[in-house]
């Protein structure tokens, strides 16, 4: 027979263990883990950057604010693609054995097409804060959504600022990825017509000196009225450096893979290179946006780009999607954003059917080192000077 105290000891050791498990049950929710699949690394770096920067702030708001779906505290799973289709298979297999319901990303078209069946197969909500390619809309399939517009619809706006200005010849340099090719297509096909024409097209892999030195002869050979670079911000730079060498330089176009480091990168060879923006106001009176600004700011000693408060909509609209669902899968959060309508920093996001978001990009020029509207850019003497009507 065991002694009393022994029977004692039990009952209390017991008594413990049903007070903790109780404790643990009526104790703070599970946290909610999400996927990002961004480019930490490799040629789109320097947007990853700022999308992982945009994704900390909009964790830290959610949280600071009580979590998600009744008060789960929400993390973040992060895998950088390098850039890569291949690496970012394995980054989307990893997420995808975690168990997250939704994935931040990826950053780039070209890798955001790569997963599209991987996304299908194993139904797993991607929302992208920067991929464009117009091919995503009919590819991407009812598991990928994007907070970023189509370049359908930047393609258009560029094709028909060159027939304001009533150039004739265009001519295009074009990275030879799904982005730079599409966007370039879309361009194509809006601005020709009548006397209207692509004097050049170039897709290029890679830039080396000899490749852009070989570019712009034939540039020069050809006499464009304007030069459309369909490329990533890097290789802009380098094109704009080459350009500015030249006697008689074309205006130089952009796209909205361009971001404020292009003054950076390119220096005063940047001045007067007009490109679109998906417009992200960081003077904005705005109490939402004042405050995602003011936080980025301290944080990172810089203002955030339009890719940084993309970042920042994109986990914002996936949290608002989990608080309207009392299941957290992916699925649920498919339909839920099907029918979403949130007003984010960089403006009211709704969904086609397409999962895109239905945004037009405003023009932005480059003027004493600062990028400006291209209005005011336009009223100034070197944009008098370049855009003679």
């Amino acid at each position: 027979m065991k002694p009393r105290f022994a029977r004692s000891t039990l009952s209390l050791f017991v008594l413990m263990l049903v007070l903790v498990g109780l404790l643990s049950a009526c104790g703070e929710p599970k946290p909610i883990t999400i996927g990002a699949l961004i480019p930490e690394t490799g040629p789109a770096a320097s947007y990853g950057r700022t999308i992982h920067q945009g994704i900390e702030i909009a964790v830290e708001d959610i949280n600071a604010a009580g979590g998600v779906a009744g008060g789960h505290k929400l993390l973040v799973e992060y895998r950088d693609t390098h850039t890569s289709a291949p690496q970012a298979k394995v980054g989307l297999q990893e997420l995808v054995d975690l168990g997250v319901p939704a994935i931040i990303g990826p950053g780039t078209s070209s890798v955001a097409l790569s997963l599209v069946p991987d996304i299908n197969r194993t139904k797993v909500l991607l929302v992208s804060p920067s991929a464009s390619s117009p091919r995503l809309s009919s590819e991407g399939g009812e598991w990928f959504y994007r907070v970023y517009p189509s370049d359908i619809v930047e393609g258009f706006r560029m094709a028909n600022f060159c027939r304001d200005m009533f150039w004739t010849k265009i001519a295009i340099i074009a990275s030879d990825d799904p982005f730079g090719r599409g966007i370039a297509d879309v361009f194509t096909k809006k601005y020709e017509a009548g006397v209207r024409e692509i004097v050049l097209r170039e897709n290029f892999k890679t830039l080396d000196d000899a490749k852009v030195d070989e570019l712009i002869k034939k540039i020069q050979k050809v006499r464009p009225d304007a030069v459309y670079l369909a490329a990533y911000v890097d290789d802009v730079a380098i094109l704009l450096k080459k350009f500015q060498g030249l006697r008689n330089r074309p205006p130089l176009l952009g796209t909205s893979a361009v971001t404020r480091e292009i003054v950076k990168k390119a220096g005063q060879a940047a001045e007067g290179f007009v490109f679109p923006q998906v417009y992200f106001d960081c003077e904005s009176t705005d109490p939402d946006t004042c405050s995602f600004v003011d936080k980025y700011r301290k944080r990172y000693q810089e203002d955030p780009d339009t890719f940084a408060a993309h970042a920042y909509d994109a986990v914002r609209v996936v949290a608002a999607a989990m608080n309207q669902t009392p299941v957290i899968n992916s699925s649920a959060l498919t339909g839920e954003l099907a029918r979403i309508a949130y007003k984010g920093v960089t403006g009211n996001i709704q969904f086609d059917q397409n999962g895109d978001v239905v945004r037009a990009p405003s023009l932005f020029a480059v003027l004493g080192g600062e990028i400006v509207p291209f209005e005011k850019f336009k009223e100034a003497r070197l944009g008098q000077e370049i855009f003679k009507q």
